[in-house]
This record gives structure tokens, C-alpha cells and sequence, in this order.
């Protein structure tokens, strides 16, 4: 299975260096290039109402620099045949595998929710949902394409791989308590499985999709 996302395994010193390359070069894009280009060229997002703010931020201008970064470093990675270039997604192993995902972590969320949240309600943001379109797969693209694709090259195995991938996705929600953090690292680690399961980001993107759906509809924050 491990064929499917990496080539033949390089020398040590080139393994290590497409890892921390990758780590060092997509958190540059996120803490430093995204809040600049927020800064230079996104400023006429204040001056929009709530809902299309909120919109244009997940499309563009909140994570654009990094998933541009993730992108071009994939893009070299595949022409120098460290990682494979993407497959045909099988639609119904994706379906599959995202639906559990989604369901299974919206079933947890809300158990978990249920002792120490502030309580449910409904709130349905089609601006928020229709965002998650796009920032949702970025971060697929971002953490588990590229980061957890790094840590195949490096690691050859899974679990370091999807380990240090979540860690990555967990912590970078800073808007979240470390609790909440560490649960969502751990979000990382099945995202990652959905994705080496499924052979496509597809899986996860759905699994992703569906539970910010249900989460950010029926919890209070």
C-alpha cells in the first residue's frame, strides 16, 4: 500500500530533507507569507458584511500561501519520484471511508460536547459551509498530501508518518484550548488513515466536509 503514495526509498540525508523541508516551508507559508498577504492584498475583506468576509477568507486569502506552497512542493516532489502522483479516486472506497470518518468524529465531538461544551443549538451558516468547501480540502492538501506524504518518505511506515502529520494539524488550531488540540491531532491521525486507506485526499475531504457540517450546525460555541 505504501507503493501507492511514495517511490523507491532515497538515501537517509534526502528522506530527513524532504521532511523538514516540507514542515519548515509550509509553516513559513502559514505564520508569516498568509498573514502578509492578508495584510497586502486582502484588506478589502473588512470592508464586506459578515458572511461573504467569512467566505472569501476560507477561499483565498486565510490559506492561500501555504496550499500554494504544499502544492509546488508535491508538484516536485512526484517529477523527482520521492512521492506518487495522484490516482484515479475510487468513489465508492472514498464515500465510504469519509462518511464513517465524518459521522464517527461528529459522534465523538458531540459525546465529548455533551460534558464539558457550552450546548447545542442550531445554527445553519451557509457562508461558513460553502468556505469549508475549499479550506477543507486545502488543509487535505496541505497536511495530509504534503506533510503526511513527507513523512512516508521519510518514515516508510504509517503511524510516525500520520502521527507527526496530526501533531502538525492539531496544534496549528490555536484557537482551540490544548485539549481540544490534542483531539484534534488525533482528528489528523484518522483523516490520515482515510487517506492511506482510500488511496485519495477524496476520503478525507468528505469526512472533513460532513463533520464541520453537522458540528458547526447543531454545537454551540
Amino acid at each position: 500500500m505504501l507503493e501507492r503514495f511514495v517511490g523507491p526509498a532515497p538515501k537517509w540525508p534526502v528522506r530527513v530533507g524532504v521532511l523538514l523541508f516540507s514542515f519548515a516551508a509550509f509553516f513559513f507559508g502559514r505564520d508569516v507569507l498568509s498573514p502578509w498577504s492578508q495584510r497586502t492584498f486582502f484588506g478589502f475583506q473588512d470592508t464586506l458584511a459578515p458572511g461573504p468576509k467569512l467566505f472569501v477568507g476560507h477561499l483565498v486569502s486565510w490559506q492561500g500561501a501555504q496550499t500554494l506552497i504544499a502544492a509546488v512542493l508535491l508538484l516536485v516532489f512526484v517529477r523527482a519520484g520521492l512521492m506518487k502522483g495522484p490516482e484515479r479516486p475510487d468513489v465508492r472506497a472514498s464515500l465510504r471511508w469519509g462518511i464513517g470518518m465524518g459521522l464517527g468524529l461528529s459522534a465523538f465531538t458531540a459525546s465529548l460536547w455533551f460534558f464539558v461544551g457550552p450546548g447545542f443549538g442550531v445554527d445553519v451558516n451557509g457562508w461558513k459551509m460553502a468556505g469549508n468547501l475549499f479550506s477543507n480540502f486545502y488543509e487535505e492538501l496541505g497536511y495530509r498530501a504534503l506533510l503526511f506524504g513527507a513523512g512516508l518518505v521519510a518514515f516508510r511506515n504509517f503511524w510516525p508518518a500520520a502521527i507527526l502529520a496530526g501533531l502538525a494539524f492539531g496544534l496549528s488550531h490555536q484557537q482551540y484550548p490544548m485539549a481540544f488540540r490534542l483531539i484534534t491531532a488525533g482528528v489528523g491521525v484518522v483523516a490520515a488513515a482515510a487517506y492511506f486507506r482510500s488511496g485519495s485526499l477524496l476520503a478525507p475531504w468528505i469526512g472533513h466536509q460532513l463533520s464541520d457540517m453537522i458540528l458547526d450546525t447543531f454545537l454551540k460555541t
